[in-house]
């Protein structure tokens, strides 16, 4: 039985394999193209729900802002919807080492600017499971590269991602056990991150005045 953090584990290292042979731009296209037609494995003459139509927009909509203002890649898509809507996901390739706090930053962001198009679109409401949608409700995932779109080296910071209610970053090791590098609650991750924001002289870490 191959455990959640494995399976992530090991797509991430899927996907970083697949960064030195898939361009940046091809890859965008890809997945837009997929959010936007609704991709299916019943072929061009299927048609989608209306439900599926909306999170398609929804999605699309926020990927590109993100990809405007963070620079974030979209990758790929997720979802929990085969009745009501409880879970949407969106993946990204982020192209810039960054540190844990950075990583924060982006996630966070994020999180809440999905949450925002989901919530404030009224068509969605009948087909969601709940309302109004909450950090556990939505998957941020970003996986790290180099700007040369190059592996990132064993040990330093290379997928991150909030989902279930919390945030979790993770280096890039041999083993699973070896690639944790830190958990938190998204509730957690948010204050340090509006905290910092509004107080530059808040240690995100210790939460006290410097």
């Amino acid at each position: 039985m191959i455990s959640q953090h494995n399976l992530i584990s090991r797509t991430r290292k899927l996907f970083q394999g697949l960064f030195g042979i898939v361009k940046c731009r091809r890859v965008i296209v890809w997945i837009l193209l997929c959010v936007t037609c609704g991709c299916s494995e019943f072929g061009p003459s299927y048609r989608i729900s209306q439900k599926q139509r909306i999170v398609n927009e929804i999605r699309t909509k926020t990927a590109l802002d993100l990809h405007k203002n963070y620079g974030l890649q979209p990758f790929g898509t997720g979802a929990q919807m085969m009745d009501e809507v409880w879970m949407l996901a969106l993946s990204f390739i982020y192209d810039k080492p960054i540190d844990i706090d950075g990583g924060r930053v982006l996630l966070v962001h994020a999180v809440e600017e999905f949450l925002s198009q989901i919530n404030k679109d009224e068509r969605i409401r009948p087909y969601l499971g709940c309302y109004p949608f909450a950090p556990k409700n939505v998957e941020i995932r970003i996986f790290l590269r180099n700007p040369d779109h190059s592996t990132i080296e064993s040990g330093k910071l290379s997928f991150l991602a909030a989902m279930h209610g919390g945030c979790q970053y993770e280096s890039a090791g041999r083993l699973p056990a070896d690639c944790m590098i830190h958990k938190e609650s998204f509730a957690e991750a948010h204050w340090k991150v509006h905290s910092l924001e509004l107080n530059p002289n808040v240690h995100q870490d210790t939460r006290t005045p410097l």
